[in-house]
């Protein structure tokens, strides 16, 4: 009874995890600790719909983190940077 509840608390963390990390709230750091916490609760023999919820979320969650540093790392993401800094500051 023990064991199923603690299984069950990694698939509602990684469920957590994932969906923050599609909220572009340090992406990239919860979308690895949600992957951590589905693969922990599918190899504990978990394989329901929040493990693998959570899989997915913190996958999708990885890649938009991804993306995002190359796109801010690349001249047009620079740019893009700029100009809205800029455009803050001119709404001061």
């Amino acid at each position: 009874m023990e064991e199923e509840k603690q299984s069950r608390a990694l698939e509602i963390c990684s469920l957590v995890f994932g969906i923050i990390s599609l909220c572009g709230c340090c992406n990239g750091l919860f979308a690895i600790i949600g992957l951590v916490l589905s693969i922990i609760a599918i190899k504990k023999g978990r394989k329901s719909g929040l493990s693998i919820a959570g899989l997915v979320c913190s996958i999708l969650g990885l890649i938009v983190a991804i993306v995002t540093i190359v796109f801010l790392m690349s001249p047009t993401g620079k740019e893009f940077m700029q100009n809205y800094m800029q455009m803050l500051q001119q709404q001061r």
